[in-house]
């Protein structure tokens, strides 16, 4: 029964890990495109740029960040109601999982985010 239990538990955190890692280099190419855009359409001096690509890897990092912690927490919050509350699983999935989710997903993007723009700029300062 345990090993079947941690093997479950590994597919999931692997499925959460693949899904972050590839939606997270979605969107950092998708902010690398916006970010090459904006440079042709703002006039030279007239933006700010971070640096070659730092930006669009600041949101990849982020975005996969907060889609992998979305993925812990959304596995880990079955076993948690039901072993240590022991309460019906089923019963607090939706809102309360749901917002535990999002809270814990927006923390780990913001704080990431912010902790790589500042070593972005500070990288871009020594230069």
């Amino acid at each position: 029964r345990w090993p079947t239990f941690f093997c479950w538990m590994r597919l999931e955190f692997l499925a959460s890990i693949v899904l972050a890692a590839v939606l997270g280099m979605f969107a950092a190419f998708l902010a690398a495109a916006g970010d090459v855009l904006s440079s042709y359409v703002a006039a030279e001096g007239e933006h700010f740029q971070i640096g070659h690509g730092m930006f669009a890897t600041t949101v990849g990092i982020a975005q996969a960040s907060s889609i992998a912690v979305a993925g812990l927490t959304g596995t880990l919050a079955p076993i948690v109601f039901t072993f240590l509350f022991h309460r019906d699983a089923g019963k607090w999935a939706g809102p309360l999982e749901t917002a535990v989710q999002d809270i814990a997903g927006t923390f780990s993007l913001v704080y990431i985010t912010q902790g790589l723009l500042e070593l972005a700029l500070v990288a871009s300062w020594k230069w």
